[in-house]
């Protein structure tokens, strides 16, 4: 995919991928879901034609949401977007059914074609053990999100912990952490 001039002069975060730079939909897919690539998350809406409109059908239809609407494929805070908590368990719970979408998110790192090593932004995964994943993100507006998972071993129990509109998504998610887990 040969990287759009438009997608490199996106808000948000990004990777730092050039205009028409030649980029793989691997590095595409591996820096939205790992680092949260503004970039990335742009030029695959424009590479697989993606509208808004598919994107509030395909949540209202197959993953069955009723209190979301997104004006912005990055998440970012113009437009009439929102959703709720309870709207993105239910787009989890879809997410995790995929494997390599699971394995994906639970990677600290991922080393790109062009040589460039993104982190994840999910500080858990390299503070908590059995913490694998799943997104962050960050606005003015929303402040810090967090949908994380964490596999209590001991327990065998699988738990999605969920923070919107936090000043402190990582010391809240430890709070529940410890709840749960005690």
């Amino acid at each position: 995919v040969s990287q759009s001039r438009y997608c490199t002069e996106v808000d948000g975060q990004k990777v730092g991928f050039f205009s028409n730079e030649k980029v793989s939909g691997k590095d595409l897919l591996y820096s939205s879901l790992i680092f949260s690539g503004a970039d990335s998350v742009c030029q695959m809406q424009k590479s697989l034609g993606l509208s808004i409109a598919d994107l509030n059908f395909f949540a209202q239809n197959s993953l069955e949401v009723s209190s979301s609407s997104f004006s912005n494929m990055i998440g970012l805070d113009f437009g009439n977007s929102y959703t709720t908590a309870s709207d993105f368990l239910k787009a989890t719970k879809y997410f995790l059914k995929n494997n390599t979408l699971s394995e994906i998110v639970k990677n600290k790192d991922f080393l790109l074609e062009k040589g460039i090593t993104i982190k994840n932004t999910n500080k858990l995964l390299f503070e908590i053990p059995n913490s694998t994943g799943i997104k962050t993100g960050t606005t003015f507006l929303a402040r810090e999100n967090l949908i994380c998972r964490y596999t209590d071993v001991e327990k065998d129990q699988d738990f999605i912990i969920i923070i919107l509109n936090s000043s402190d998504r990582y010391s809240d998610a430890k709070k529940l952490l410890y709840a749960i887990s005690n």
